[in-house]
């Protein structure tokens, strides 16, 4: 990595086959997940437990905003152009696929086999309170991009074959597959296949990522014409009263865009595409020294630690208050847009600790006090 005050060129590769660009990308994506998981959850309490919500469906326009903060499409495939140039090197399936699940899943295991010992030990015990699963299940719940991670990366040699034969037109079917899952589902009355999306749609984007060099090196009116495409294809989906406005869930509508995904999050990636690669220059060079650089080389290596941990660090916080004030509102209201500043601060803080007294305790009782390996590197 570059070292503060050291020009890098905006083109040039990291040390040691590393690409910065990747490399933000990924540190981006994931702070703006946490940043949206910390600053706009609202916590609604029902007869079964906790349940999540958020500001969308009852601030006016702020729909506009998950075309921008839902940055799952460009983590998505991100991947896959690291994948692609594994890949090249390392063709074996075990080998590719061993490594990275050995990396990736561990962390995850772990938080889950907690999570059920906690369960299982009130119920030993004595009666576990009512919300006590329901609370479980949300705090594990950005899990489930590991889930489907974990997939592609069990998918990602046979698509990089697939790549190989037939090029462009792989991600073309699969878009049209996506579709035909839409129609499937809305039209003929087979709800049950919106599952298929949860492979078609996020297939289809770690495959662009096999194509991502290209599309960094492209003449930029390419990058202008995807934006505009992803970007009219998202204003005549999202306004023909069905497909909701938002690219996330919002209580209160039919169904979510997201979960499974729709057609929708296909032309959200296309938006998204054109416009990470119209500002690639100028965020290459506002991140090669400063606090902005420091931000995305931790981040990028500490990617693990805080995509697994911050949804503790919001729950402590969360506990806190609730003891010491009362249940944090969850509703909207001038007050709630105050605290916002409190409820970003707040769990870095209780995050800094813990990731902390975790490297402390990984040093001192004899593991290397080395950050967690980044995710998927």
């Amino acid at each position: 990595m570059a070292v503060e005050g050291e020009q890098v060129s905006a083109t040039r590769p990291e040390p040691e086959g590393r690409d910065r660009w990747l490399d933000l990308l990924r540190a981006g994506s994931l702070g703006v997940v946490v940043l949206w998981h910390w600053v706009f959850t609202m916590i609604r309490w029902h007869a079964d437990g906790p349940h999540a919500t958020n500001p969308i469906g009852t601030t006016r326009g702020l729909w506009l905003a998950t075309w921008f903060l839902q940055v799952m499409p460009v983590f998505f495939a991100v991947g896959g152009a690291v994948h692609a140039r594994a890949l090249v090197k390392e063709p074996s399936w075990r080998s590719f696929v061993g490594r990275r699940l050995a990396a990736l899943l561990p962390g995850a295991l772990v938080l889950v086999g907690i999570a059920v010992a906690v369960h299982r030990a009130l119920c030993i015990v004595g009666e576990p309170p009512q919300w006590l699963a329901r609370a479980l299940i949300l705090l594990l719940s950005p899990l489930w991009f590991l889930g489907v991670y974990s997939l592609l990366i069990v998918l990602a040699p046979f698509a990089w074959q697939l790549h190989k034969r037939f090029d462009y037109l792989v991600p073309v079917v699969l878009g049209g597959l996506a579709m035909t899952v839409d129609v499937a589902r809305f039209s003929w009355d087979m709800p049950w296949v919106e599952w298929l999306n949860w492979v078609f749609v996020w297939a289809l984007i770690h495959q662009v990522g096999f194509h991502w060099e290209k599309l960094t090196v492209a003449p930029r009116r390419f990058a202008w014409t995807l934006t505009w495409i992803g970007g009219f294809a998202l204003l005549g989906l999202t306004n023909m009263n069905f497909y909701p406005r938002s690219a996330v869930g919002v209580p209160g509508e039919r169904f979510s865009n997201l979960g499974p995904p729709t057609i929708v999050i296909v032309a959200l990636a296309c938006f998204q595409f054109g416009v990470v690669t119209l500002i690639r220059e100028r965020a290459l060079a506002v991140t090669a020294s400063g606090w902005l650089g420091r931000a995305s080389r931790w981040i990028t290596v500490n990617a693990q630690s805080l995509y697994l941990g911050h949804a503790f660090a919001y729950a402590a916080v969360y506990v806190a208050v609730t003891e010491l004030v009362g249940r944090p509102r969850a509703e909207t209201s001038w007050q709630w847009w105050l605290e916002r500043p409190f409820w970003f601060f707040a769990p870095a803080l209780v995050f800094a600790l813990g990731f902390r007294l975790t490297r402390f305790y990984r040093s001192t009782w004899g593991r290397s006090g080395d950050a967690a390996p980044a995710l998927d590197a």
